[in-house]
């Protein structure tokens, strides 16, 4: 038995899945190269990290 909004939400998140899949894809294939994607996705972490640091610092 389907409720009658149970439909809808099923068809949102297929939506937003199918949206988030697309947007990901584009953004693998807007990396330059693979070894330089790595290192990028490396290099986006580690600034992360170092961010993170900072700001637990600043909070103490």
């Amino acid at each position: 038995m389907v409720v009658d909004g149970e439909e809808d939400d099923s068809a949102w998140w297929g939506a937003l899945t199918a949206t988030l899949l697309v947007s990901f894809a584009f953004f693998l294939a807007s990396l330059p190269s693979c070894t330089s994607a790595t290192r990028h996705l490396v290099s986006l972490q580690s600034r992360g990290h170092i961010l993170a640091m900072r700001l637990l610092a600043a909070k103490d």
